[in-house]
């Protein structure tokens, strides 16, 4: 299952945040099922509904986050759990190593 990464969202003001929701509720055609806090990297981890078009949701948040310089959005094809670290996969074929502990 894809998911979209959000990089360095915990960064972000309160107001930013705020709008960032407001902007996700709006989606018509795209649902969100799960949202993970990566604090021990500052990220976000936004999984859909199978009918939703990860495609599709990783352009609008690219045009949502474009003013945005720390921000960065990613699209992640494989996440490999391991005992102490997972690893994600994302489209680009980057590879990022993350502690275990995500806060739903």
């Amino acid at each position: 299952m894809e998911s979209i990464y959000i990089e360095n969202y915990i960064t972000m003001s309160p107001k930013q945040k705020e709008a960032f929701l407001i902007f996700i509720h709006n989606f018509k055609d795209l649902r969100v099922k799960k949202q993970k806090l990566l604090f021990c990297e500052e990220s976000l981890l936004l999984e859909f509904f199978e009918r939703s078009s990860i495609d599709k949701a990783y352009e609008r948040l690219k045009i949502f986050f474009k003013n945005f310089t720390k921000i960065k959005v990613d699209i992640i094809t494989q996440i490999i759990p391991g005992s102490d670290y997972s690893i994600f996969r994302f489209k680009n074929d980057r590879q990022l190593r993350i502690k275990k502990r995500i806060e739903e």
